[in-house]
């Protein structure tokens, strides 16, 4: 656990890459499932999850493998199979956290491939089920910048791409095209199924001017699926912004735009 966490009472569950951020309540009124992007720390959700935090809900951070303390070796050969299992294990620990507090709600909390991992999650498992989901920039579907990825097929899966994430958040220096050829993977596996089990109430927030997931992609899925429960909130940011991906990290956002998420979490947590 790095020491620039500067949460109060986290504590490790079980493992050292599933973390436990209790609510700042003296009684949980929810537990959050938090997972973070491709190639990210679980840190960059850290904002997200005091926002959670602050309005009641317990948090259950999860950290994907290839994406911890392991180093770029960990990252090349990690599978989608890998990632369900830690999704499954943190979902797992969510569950009994609820039932230890008299069966309060359980929610989702997803960035970009978080979010598109537990949604082919829920349509491959029925155990695992949500009262409610809040994705960021959720990556159901790419921009024509980032499926330019497809092209790279052809490479050794263990061909390096530079991680354009801000230092702060690069889980590593490089991304593989292994962890490419993953993404693509599930974006495949979720528009061949039955998504009927994602129609629970969703929000998904998203900067209009994303470089690598695409609006229009997500309106279509939504629309093809008849996902009548989530709702689609654009973020516009009223300046330049370097990566307009990065919408989970308040230094990343106008104040107005930040304001608008704690406003989402606080809606979310509270109805």
């Amino acid at each position: 656990m790095k020491e620039t966490k500067d949460f109060e009472n986290i504590t490790l569950i079980e493992k050292s890459w599933i973390i436990h951020f209790p609510a700042h309540t003296s009684s949980p009124n929810s537990v959050t499932l938090v997972v973070h992007g491709l190639n990210n720390t679980a840190s960059i959700m850290d904002d997200i999850t005091q926002e959670l935090n602050k309005n009641g809900s317990d948090v259950i951070q999860a950290q994907l493998k290839g994406h911890r303390m392991n180093g770029q070796a960990e990252m090349n050969k990690a599978t989608v199979e890998d990632w369900f299992g830690d999704l499954e294990e943190a979902y797992e620990i969510v569950v009994n956290l609820s039932k230890n507090n008299d069966d309060i709600p359980v929610y989702f909390v997803g960035f970009s491939l978080g979010g598109l991992l537990n949604l082919v999650s829920i349509s491959k498992n029925e155990k695992i089920r949500y009262n409610k989901m809040l994705l960021f920039a959720p990556a159901v579907s790419l921009t024509f910048f980032s499926s330019a990825v497809k092209l790279l097929r052809l490479l050794p899966s263990k061909f390096l791409l530079p991680n354009i994430t801000p230092k702060p958040f690069k889980a590593n220096r490089f991304t593989s095209i292994k962890a490419y050829q993953n993404l693509l993977e599930l974006i495949g596996t979720l528009q061949l199924k039955d998504l009927k089990e994602l129609n629970v109430p969703t929000k998904i927030i998203i900067d209009p001017k994303d470089e690598l997931v695409s609006l229009r992609g997500i309106r279509k899925l939504k629309g093809k699926s008849n996902l009548n429960n989530w709702e689609i909130i654009l973020l516009k940011q009223s300046f330049f912004k370097k990566i307009h991906h990065l919408i989970v990290v308040k230094k990343y956002l106008s104040q107005n735009n930040w304001d608008k998420i704690r406003g989402i979490i606080r809606e979310t947590i509270s109805n």
